[in-house]
This record gives C-alpha cells, sequence and structure tokens, in this order.
C-alpha cells in the first residue's frame, strides 16, 4: 500500500528519466526511481509467497514473473544511463541480481 501512495511520484521520475531531464542531481533522481521500482518488485514478491507460500493458486507464478519483469525494467533503466551515473549506482545492479535470484530460486524450490 505504501507504494501506491508515491506512484505518481515514481511516474513523474520516470518520465523525467527516460527524457533524460535529470537536472543538477542526475545520480539521485534515477536513484530514487530505481530503488523504488525494486521495493515495489520486493513488495509483490514477499506478499505473493506470503499468500501463497505452498503455492495452490494459479496466479502465483504469473505474479512473480511479473515481479521479474519489474526487475529487469530497473535493469534496462540502469544499462540507459551513462557511465558516471551506473557508477554510482552499482548497488542497484547487485541489489536487482540478488532479487532476481531469490525469486527464482523459490520458484524452483516450488517445482517451476
Amino acid at each position: 500500500e505504501v507504494f501506491y501512495r508515491y506512484c505518481d511520484r515514481a511516474t513523474q521520475l520516470r518520465l523525467e528519466v527516460e527524457r533524460k531531464d535529470l537536472g543538477d542531481t542526475p545520480s539521485l533522481k534515477v536513484s530514487v526511481l530505481l530503488r523504488y521500482l525494486l521495493g515495489a518488485s520486493y513488495a509483490l514478491y514477499l506478499q505473493t509467497i506470503h499468500r501463497d507460500d505452498a503455492v495452490l493458486r494459479s496466479d502465483t507464478v504469473d505474479v512473480l514473473r511479473d515481479a521479474l519483469k519489474d526487475v529487469l525494467h530497473v535493469v534496462e533503466i540502469f544499462s540507459a544511463q551513462s557511465e558516471a551515473i551506473r557508477e554510482e549506482l552499482y548497488w542497484c545492479l547487485y541489489n536487482s541480481s540478488l532479487l532476481a535470484v531469490r525469486m527464482c530460486r523459490w520458484l524452483r524450490l516450488h517445482g517451476f
């Protein structure tokens, strides 16, 4: 629910990042956007596995696949930035890979 509260600001930041309208602190805007998107993906992952730990619902795998697509989108945004911005945001690439591995491991352990 917290992530939906800030959805408008994240949409505004996403448009600024896509237009390369970053102003004086480009890495700060990109950092806030990527942190929001990763946090939302992680929250969706946790909500999904806590709601259906035994994978009884048919949509559980689909929701996690969508969360993995969101993580891939974060990496695409990261990759589209200049080298100077990417150097400041390597934590994002690391956290994205950890989150993707965590989701894939959970799916693998449950037979997918």
